[in-house]
């Protein structure tokens, strides 16, 4: 009983840090992305690329970090170099629904170079 427990324990603490951007009984589609250069002035991503005029808005943002180090906050604050989330190279990150416009990222102090954000936006299936 007391291994069940555990398991059941572990299970639940792995899951906890996934994010569902919608409800999982809709399929989203990837309809647009983006290579955003994160360097050493802090940047959101693109609003004209994930909220086109006339059209349904991003849901679910999918972000590879590329081969630099990031810092990212996700309330609409910029970071600096030395204080936000960090996000090592080859980092995936998930941001939904609000969160999308929120973002902003800006490279790390141990950074050699600008990072590249590569970002696919996914939408509801219409």
């Amino acid at each position: 009983m007391k291994r069940l427990l555990s398991l059941l324990i572990l299970a639940f603490a792995a899951n906890a840090g996934a994010q569902t951007c919608y409800p999982q009984s809709a399929d989203l589609i990837p309809f647009t992305q983006e290579s955003l250069t994160v360097g050493a002035s802090a940047v959101p991503l693109t609003a004209s690329v994930y909220a086109p005029a006339g059209s349904a808005r991003a849901v679910s943002a999918m972000i590879t970090v590329g081969a630099q180090p990031v810092r990212v906050w996700f309330n609409g604050v910029a970071p600096t170099a030395t204080v936000g989330h960090y996000f090592a190279a080859n980092t995936i990150i998930t941001v939904c629904q609000v969160t999308i416009q929120n973002l902003i990222a800006i490279r790390d102090t141990t950074a050699t170079g600008d990072a590249i954000f590569s970002v696919s936006y996914s939408r509801p299936v219409q």
